[in-house]
């Protein structure tokens, strides 16, 4: 009779995990590899918490026995006008549910090994032949959103969508902006409001903010993490995460969370709360 019951156990499991009533998890890593990686340590740093958003993908991998899992991890890089195809970025993708059974345990245990040395290569290769901002376009977050995130989310799934950047939607030498009224794909919204008397009464203005993405996304939940005030001004990371308060959650984001440029160990702690609730 227990060896009924354990059998039924791993069935349902195995269906998708009727029994403890759990969506596989998506985890989608997006890097802004524009010239905030030009700042001290901040390869290193962003390594490490890619690291720790795998350790959660592949502790999830594990409580569903591996064979069971169909749990996702993904790397993604913001589009750069100035930057080609990124060597090794399609390695940086694992689906196992797309991995037959007798194969799930050597291809998670390979991108454990191999996942250190790859990032570092990529990382290595935006920094390639630039030493200063001005070597940078700067990354199209809005443009990923747009045109990549509805296909990398998954209906039926946990997605969760980590962020490594400073926060701001820069171009240092691209024209590619598009706007409607106010609403524009960069930083511009963060000009007009400095000037404004009450930011706050500003931007809740219906013709403020980032342009919106008017996809339709699954549910998700966004770590925005490294974010750092690149100006002088007063209430500049309050004013900064606003606009990403407006932006999600006009996507539909109901869980959002920021993080600052600080100690990575206190970096690190936040994420892996976040990851854990």
């Amino acid at each position: 009779m227990k060896k009924l019951i354990l059998l039924a156990c791993l069935f349902l499991i195995g269906k998708g995990g009727a029994l403890a009533g759990n969506l596989p998890a998506n985890y989608v890593v997006l890097l802004d590899l524009s010239d905030r990686i030009l700042q001290p340590e901040q390869a290193k740093r962003d390594q490490e918490l890619i690291r720790i958003v795998f350790e959660t993908f592949e502790q999830k991998v594990r409580n569903n026995l591996i064979i069971n899992s169909k749990d996702r991890f993904r790397i993604a890089v913001a589009p750069q006008k100035s930057m080609s195809v990124l060597p090794g970025l399609d390695e940086l993708y694992l689906d196992m549910g797309k991995v037959p059974f007798a194969q799930k345990r050597s291809r998670l245990e390979a991108l454990k090994r191999d996942l250190p040395a790859k990032v570092a290569r990529l990382y290595a290769a935006a920094l390639a032949g630039r030493r200063k901002p001005a070597d940078f376009t700067g990354s199209d977050l809005w443009l990923y959103a747009n045109n990549n995130l509805p296909s990398d989310l998954e209906t039926g799934y946990t997605n969760t969508w980590i962020i490594l950047t400073d926060g701001y939607f820069d171009f240092e030498k691209n024209s590619n902006v598009l706007c409607e009224g106010h609403r524009c794909t960069d930083s511009s919204v963060l000009d007009r409001l400095r000037k404004m008397p009450d930011w706050r009464k500003a931007l809740a203005a219906r013709d403020e903010g980032l342009l919106q993405i008017k996809k339709p996304l699954p549910p998700l939940s966004v770590y925005v993490a490294e974010m750092r005030a690149k100006r002088e001004y007063l209430g500049e990371m309050d004013m900064l995460t606003g606009v990403w308060q407006k932006w999600l959650g006009e996507m539909g984001v109901r869980r959002m969370k920021y993080g600052s440029r600080e100690g990575l160990l206190k970096s690190a702690d936040l994420l892996r709360s976040f990851l854990k609730t």
